[in-house]
């Protein structure tokens, strides 16, 4: 935080590890889809598009996403339905909602649901911007204390399996000072 209160936001340079990542985008309004795709693309994201939550489960299936960006209301699936559907197959990808709906209750319904984030149309691409931003960073410190966690893990069975070979040897050779 600088003086004052107000957030510095991190500048992504080229390579850097937040600057790029597959996001799907699921609107069933074309122009919104171009333009999230487009603004996206610029700032060097992956963008894939979705009609509905159906598709958006199929392009799921064949590729593997750091974000979904997901409008509420759409037909066949909803944006709450694909929600529930992303956090039971994949519950570290995050999921921004991105509705016209101005209802508090939708937002906290959306959030409650598991969302990560909720953004109003028509958004300002500096939001969209940082939203996406934010999302992809806790995605990768999720992951890197998933995986941080699964070497510890790994150590101490690492070291519990060495103490019991010592503890064995130990006792054998306890065995062996006893016949002597």
């Amino acid at each position: 935080l600088l003086a004052g209160g107000i957030r510095k936001m991190r500048v992504l340079g080229p390579g850097d590890p937040l600057s790029t990542g597959k996001i799907l985008i699921v609107d069933d309004e074309e122009p919104i889809r171009e333009v999230l795709a487009s603004l996206l693309e610029a700032a060097g994201y992956e963008p894939t598009t979705a009609t509905d939550g159906t598709d958006a489960l199929k392009c799921l299936d064949r590729a593997a996403f750091d974000l979904v960006l997901s409008d509420i209301l759409m037909p066949v699936m909803d944006g709450l339905e694909l929600l529930k559907e992303i956090h039971e197959r994949e519950p570290d990808l995050p999921v921004v909602m991105v509705t016209a709906m101005n209802d508090i209750s939708a937002a906290i319904g959306a959030l409650r649901t598991g969302a990560y984030d909720y953004l109003l149309k028509p958004f300002d691409k500096d939001q969209l911007y940082f939203s996406v931003l934010r999302a992809l960073e806790h995605r990768r410190l999720v992951l890197e204390n998933r995986n941080y966690q699964e070497g510890l893990e790994r150590l101490v069975a690492e070291r519990t399996a060495q103490l019991s070979e010592t503890l064995r040897e130990l006792e054998q050779s306890y065995d062996y000072t006893l016949e002597a």
